[in-house]
């Protein structure tokens, strides 16, 4: 999904884009709402390959599926390695301390497992880029 930003700072070739957001929880006015209202924005720190200055206005490409890939190498893994090695102590029939080990060890694979993953490129978790600096 492509979307417009303002750049807001640069730094060392970082540039801190500011992105109004779009959608929302539909009540932000009301009370329970999420309060955003329109005026709430989004800030990203990325790359600056279009070298942009400060106030001008960019197009950002935001990736469909990457925060879904992220939480999956944050949560999942870590949550299935855990019921896994649960599951496996308990099929062995292991005590209560040597279970909660299980559990703990299996988590920690399922870190392992999602880094090493994302450092083989076995999983590719597109981040958001400048992809150019809109002309006006």
């Amino acid at each position: 999904m492509r979307v417009e930003g303002t750049v807001m700072n640069v730094q060392n070739n970082q540039a801190v884009v500011s992105v109004k957001r779009s959608g929302g929880c539909g009540r932000c006015h009301e009370a329970g709402g999420c309060g955003g209202g329109e005026s709430s924005c989004e800030q990203y720190s990325l790359s600056n390959p279009a070298n942009a200055v400060p106030g001008q206005r960019v197009e950002i490409d935001l990736p469909e599926g990457g925060a879904f890939k992220a939480a999956f190498v944050a949560y999942m893994l870590p949550v299935m390695g855990m019921l896994l090695a649960v599951l496996v102590g308990k099929l062995l029939q292991w005590p209560d301390i040597a279970l909660f080990g299980a559990c703990l060890t299996g988590g920690a694979l399922g870190l392992w497992v999602g880094k090493l993953a994302l450092q083989r490129g076995w999983l590719v978790v597109a981040s958001p880029r400048i992809v150019r600096v809109v002309p006006g």
